[in-house]
């Protein structure tokens, strides 16, 4: 059998049987895999996704969001001596210009080998390798380009051979939470001949789509895939000249870096789950197709922001700072009834953070407390009018006070219902007494009132 027979129908197990009846193309571990634990579960979706760095893989132009450096490991153990992994590294230049590198890798050991008699001469491995060296940039704002140039190699015992390819790729975002994407794969076509025959990748497009909802927790995408658009022959395995696959995923992320994922494609369903941190990512997928359960894990880190991000996280963690010490002081001096001062402190963190809600709500009860405070100040002016004789001056403090707090005087009567019951409980007489005539003053219908203050006149005359 030939390493092109070999390889190609492992290759068509590793993902499933193919819907569109190839048995897959030359390279297929370059179109019908994945670069990361984050793609695969969502059906092998990825052209359009926020960057990974498995973005090499599915787009190349993804990477110029990255602001990380940042390193990615996946791997599959396909079958019993059959595995496939992709390491990736991306590293930002500057803001918006990223380079990246990567390798997938489709390994295959123990390979039964035979001589011209048929008797078994030991065994041997196989493999196909592609280097990927990446650039990607942003031109104008929601908009990024970018090309990977590709080193492919070929191995099969003692035969080995190389090729190079290129892909280019584009990332648009049309609006807020909604994002395109686009790659063409193998412009410069790679051709690799292994011992006699040269084989041919083919030249494929691939389009995708991703939207975001609840704020980015949720997200709904799929990729569209046309393979061998340059046909011109019928040579691969199935006699098939072109083939056109889907692939649809979705994520949610309910909160505390979290994920839960799962997506479909022609062939195959899957499901999976991760956690992410500011430093890692950790994520486990499961496809189910029919030749049964195929278990993929993979693996994110991350060095270092860039200096530009750099300085602005540390602005956003200076800002966090301010906030938290100018919101505590005005707290205090909120408790303190230092109104004055309160404010300086919240109008600082309004500098800081116009729209901080905790600020807005602190304001908001400063001005109430302020209020209410010069509210019972003036109705203390009414009662010591009232105490002193001059009643009509009293009760114009009391419309004074209601005016600038209207349940002022509805309030008092309350706490100080309260208050004359207490101190009737601590044989307080003359001070109780002053506190309902206090009431009667504010309310002179106020029946509960009138009946304690008569009950507490009889117990005095009692007493005396």
């Amino acid at each position: 059998m030939s390493f092109k027979k070999i390889l190609l129908t492992l290759l068509a197990l590793a993902p499933g049987f193919f819907a569109d009846g190839t048995a897959g193309f030359q390279g297929e571990y370059l179109y019908s895999f994945s670069a990361g634990g984050r793609q695969a579960p969502m059906g092998y979706t990825g052209t359009a996704l926020p960057f990974d760095t498995g973005s090499v893989y599915f787009n190349p132009s993804a990477i110029a969001a990255a602001v990380n450096k940042e390193a990615g490991l996946f791997y599959i153990p396909v079958l019993s001596g059959v595995s496939y992994s992709y390491f990736g590294v991306v590293y930002p230049l500057s803001t918006g210009n990223v380079f990246g590198v990567a390798r997938a890798s489709l390994d295959v050991s123990g390979i039964d080998k035979t001589d011209s008699t048929g008797a078994s001469s030991g065994t041997a491995s196989a493999g196909e390798s592609c280097y990927y060296f990446t650039y990607a940039t942003v031109p104008v704002p929601g908009l990024s380009l970018g090309g990977s140039f590709k080193i492919l190699t070929q191995s099969l015992d003692v035969y080995s051979a190389n090729a190079f390819g290129l892909d280019l790729g584009a990332t648009f975002t049309v609006l807020p939470g909604v994002t395109t994407g686009a790659m063409l794969q193998n412009i410069i076509t790679p051709q690799l001949t292994l011992k006699s025959t040269a084989e041919t990748f083919p030249v494929n497009l691939r389009l995708g789509a991703a939207i975001e909802l609840l704020d980015g927790a949720f997200i709904v995408t799929g990729d569209l895939t046309g393979l061998n658009l340059l046909a011109k022959g019928s040579d691969y395995v199935s006699a098939i000249k072109y083939a056109v696959r889907w692939n649809t995923g979705i994520e949610y992320r309910p909160a505390g870096g979290f994920a839960v994922r799962a997506g479909a494609n022609a062939s195959e369903l899957s499901a999976g789950f991760g956690y992410r941190t500011s430093d890692f990512d950790i994520d486990y997928a499961v496809g189910l197709h029919e030749m049964g359960i195929k278990h993929m894990v993979g693996l994110k880190a991350r060095f270092g922001l860039l200096p530009t991000e750099q300085e602005k996280w540390l602005l956003e963690k200076e800002k966090e700072v301010d906030l938290k010490i100018y919101l505590s002081r005005a707290a205090k001096y909120l408790k303190e009834k230092r109104f004055d001062l309160a404010k300086e402190e919240i109008n600082a963190a309004l500098i800081v953070d116009s729209e901080n809600k905790e600020a807005l709500t602190l304001i908001s009860e400063v001005q109430a407390a302020e209020v209410k405070t010069k509210a019972l100040s003036v109705m203390e002016e009414a009662f010591a009018a009232f105490e002193a004789g001059k009643d009509m001056e009293g009760r114009k403090k009391v419309e004074e006070a209601e005016a600038l707090d209207p349940k002022i005087s509805d309030n008092l009567e309350a706490e100080y219902i309260a208050a004359a019951g207490a101190l009737i409980d601590e044989t307080k007489y003359a001070e109780a007494k002053k506190v309902l005539n206090r009431i009667l003053f504010i309310n002179p219908a106020n029946e509960e009132a009138q009946e304690m203050l008569k009950q507490l006149l009889s117990v005095m005359e009692f007493i005396q």
